[in-house]
């Protein structure tokens, strides 16, 4: 897949976030509400947002939030904005104290190299940040254009527990903390979006619930921690 970079930048230009149904909306919203809740909770004070989006990880408080993406051309944050492949980071080394990536490894063709990038520009003993869906069973449909199997939504990987602990140990990451979250149930009777004006610990707290006599979900979360004696990556020139 060559040309995978114009692909997503063209994806990204054309796509339109505001005509996302408001179901959709509020799962993603969900999700950016337990992000920002654990960010807010720590010291952390400059944050990096890979594969931004639209740029839903804004962040209220005082907090440096930088973002990057194959292409800003949707992204309505106040972050400090920049363009570039998760592959080769603009970025020194030990920029960052933290770093999102939010349903992104999903479409990196190698998903090892970018958390080895990832690793590069964190600061020892920072904190990784990420989401993915959870067990999903690929499915790949025939494409109109090029009569190959491709994958339902351009998802690449399937993730669990095992795999992901195995390529963050890899790449000199220690897991912290593990979080599933919209479970299956909640998420057929759109709960998610019918009580979506309730608390964040209370919706959380509601899908912990339910997941103890149901436990299948849709996403989960991990949260790593950058060794500090990692050295793992390449230097690359600075853009930011």
């Amino acid at each position: 897949m060559k040309d995978y970079i114009e692909h997503y930048i063209t994806d990204n230009e054309c796509m339109d976030y505001s005509s996302q149904s408001a179901f959709f909306r509020d799962i993603d919203d969900y999700r950016f509400r337990i992000l920002k809740k654990l960010l807010h909770s720590r010291t952390e004070k400059r944050i990096l947002d890979i594969g931004s989006g639209s740029g839903k990880m804004n962040l209220s408080d005082s907090s440096s939030l930088f973002s990057l993406d194959i292409s800003q051309t949707n992204n309505e944050s106040s972050s400090i904005k920049a363009e570039g492949d998760i592959n080769r980071l603009p970025y020194k080394e030990r920029s960052f104290t933290s770093i999102v990536i939010s349903q992104v490894l999903e479409h990196i063709v190698n998903p090892e190299s970018a958390i080895r990038e990832m690793n590069r520009i964190l600061m020892d003993g920072g904190t990784l940040y990420i989401t993915v869906p959870y067990n999903e069973i690929i499915k790949k449909h025939l494409c109109v254009h090029c009569n190959k199997l491709t994958p339902e939504n351009a998802h690449l990987h399937s993730f669990n527990e095992k795999n992901m602990t195995d390529m963050l140990s890899a790449g000199d990451f220690e897991i912290k903390r593990i979080i599933k979250f919209e479970n299956k149930i909640l998420f057929s009777m759109h709960f998610f979006s019918i009580f979506r004006k309730l608390p964040i610990d209370l919706i959380n707290f509601i899908d912990i619930i339910i997941g103890n006599w149901y436990n299948k979900y849709n996403k989960i979360l991990f949260i790593a921690e950058k060794r500090a004696s990692g050295s793992v990556g390449r230097a690359h020139p600075s853009q930011g």
